[in-house]
Parts: structure tokens; sequence; C-alpha cells
């Protein structure tokens, strides 16, 4: 997930990483607009949303399982938003957070960092290409700590880092705790520490 402080830099960067591993996949017109192939092989524009002033500000972030889909970001002057593109059935999901898709293609986790509206930890279910919001995890308390670093490491289990500013005066501490999310008996339970069965997010717990 990149930083509140430097997003556009790091959008711009992700999207020069994914064209050089997926070519022919995204590309740009003459006016900026991002368009995506589908798997059919048709190119898909990714529109502005016409409530809003601004144009052109879709960016090709990064692929997920595999090749079908492809999260997108767009950075305005004081709010971001994503969007999750199934490039089998063209469908798109929008989000106010980057969306962590599981494994399995049934949830998906949405974490975002934002200094100024509160920070955004949610989980949906995610059937039949539309995401449907199962709950919001951050509550009233939004404004004192966001998740960091999220990783599936299974379908069940979602791990993350609690983050909390600590600093006053302007300061720059933070407090990083380990945590995670288990699905269990058809609840997702929220605890502190590392689960015992770390799966692929070795890296992130090691």
């Amino acid at each position: 997930m990149c930083s509140q402080s430097n997003l556009g830099e790091c959008f711009a960067g992700r999207e020069a990483v994914l064209l050089k591993q997926f070519p022919d996949i995204v590309r740009h017109d003459a006016a900026g607009t991002t368009s995506v192939k589908l798997l059919n092989g048709k190119w898909k524009p990714i529109l502005n949303d016409p409530d809003h002033d601004w144009l052109n500000c879709w960016v090709a972030l990064d692929m997920q399982k595999g090749d079908r889909f492809l999260t997108l970001g767009c950075v305005a002057e004081e709010e971001d938003w994503w969007k999750l593109l199934d490039r089998k059935t063209g469908m798109i999901n929008d989000f106010y957070g980057y969306p962590y898709l599981s494994p399995d293609g049934q949830h998906v986790a949405v974490a975002n960092q934002d200094d100024m509206n509160g920070a955004i930890f949610e989980m949906f279910g995610f059937k039949a290409g539309v995401a449907s919001p199962m709950f919001d995890l951050m509550g009233d308390d939004r404004d004192s700590w966001w998740p960091d670093h999220l990783c599936w490491a299974d379908n069940s289990t979602l791990i993350y880092r609690h983050v909390t500013w600590t600093g006053s005066g302007g300061g720059n501490d933070y407090e990083r705790q380990p945590g995670y999310l288990k699905l269990k008996n058809g609840r997702w339970r929220n605890a502190n520490g590392h689960p015992s069965d770390t799966g692929s997010c070795s890296k992130l717990v090691g």
C-alpha cells in the first residue's frame, strides 16, 4: 500500500513496473484516458465519474490472481479512489481504499491511510463479480490508527500491521504491532500478534 505522503509518485512507479510485466494490456490514448484489454481481446476505457471534475486520473497499479483482476487508482487533490476490474467479465467495483482480493476470490479487504478523512479498513464479500460490504473494522476509531502491509496468509487469515501515531508537536513517531483477522465459524475475528500459520505472508511477519 502506497504512503499517503507520496501517493502520486508511488502510483506512477507501480504502473511503470506493471507495464513492463504485462505488456499490451494497458494503454493511454492521446487525451490520457486509460484503457484495459479484456481477456476477450476488447479494450475497455476506464472513464471518470461524471459527477466529479477530475480528468483521466486512473492509473493501472497491479494484477491480482494472475492477470485476471487489475487494480487501478486515482489521486485527486484531497481524496483518492481505487477500482478492481475483472478482465474476464469487464465488471468494475469501486472502493475508497486499496482492495486486497483473497486467494479464493471470495473476499476483498480494503485499506486506506487517509490523513484528512480518517483511515479505512473494511471487509467485503465478493460473489458473482459484485463486492458487498460485510463490516467496518475501524468503526469510530479511524483517526487513531491505520492498517499497514496487509497480506492474505490463506482464505481465512488476513495479516496486517496495526500502526498508531505516538508523536507530539508534529513528531513522526509510530508504534507498529502485528495483528490479523481470522474467519472462524462464519465470523471474522480480530486478534493481536501473529497467527500460528503465516502461509505466504512469512516475510511480513518475520
